[in-house]
């Protein structure tokens, strides 16, 4: 387990997180990790909302 999240290795806490698929796709890649999980909702066009359980 990485504690970096710009590692696709890494594990993030149970949560909710909502993020813009904008983010989501940056170069920085500190979203990367959320890539191997599936949305489980929308807002509006842009945002994705993820629940890591």
């Amino acid at each position: 387990m990485s504690d970096s999240p710009e590692d696709t290795d890494f594990v993030p806490e149970q949560d909710w997180y909502v993020v813009s698929i904008h983010e989501l796709y940056q170069e920085h890649g500190f979203y990367n990790y959320l890539h191997k999980y599936k949305p489980v909702g929308r807002i509006g066009y842009s945002v994705l909302i993820f629940h890591i359980e």
